[in-house]
């Protein structure tokens, strides 16, 4: 009987060292966001301020979910996706691989991405 009450044990430690062990090397290949990393991503996706489009349509931020807001800070990818500056600052620093929340295209080169 207690044979098989350390069996089991044993077998809960390693599977919670396994999984401890996943998540761990998950974020190790997670790109380390840097101020070098942040200014790459402003110099090939520039902030600028949003201004309502001709047809006055509002755009919403697909990660807030909110309105872009006249005169408020805006970024827009080079896939042409525009987003809250602050709101895809944060969506791009989470982001294990640096995407477009929308579409997921690269939002830097996979030659930059392999410099980080």
């Amino acid at each position: 009987m207690t044979i098989i009450c350390v069996t089991g044990l044993l077998a809960e430690l390693v599977d919670g060292i396994y999984s401890t062990f996943e998540i761990l090397s998950a974020f190790i290949r997670r790109p380390i966001v840097t101020a070098r990393f942040l200014k790459m991503i402003d110099e090939k996706n520039p902030v600028s301020r949003y201004n309502i489009g001709k047809q006055g349509m509002s755009v919403e931020c697909a990660v807030c979910l909110s309105k872009l807001e006249k005169g408020k800070k805006i970024r827009n990818l080079k896939c042409n996706h525009t987003f809250h500056k602050v709101c895809v600052n944060i969506w791009l620093q989470q982001d294990s691989v640096v995407t477009c929340p929308i579409c997921r295209s690269a939002v830097l080169q996979e030659e930059i991405m392999v410099k980080l």
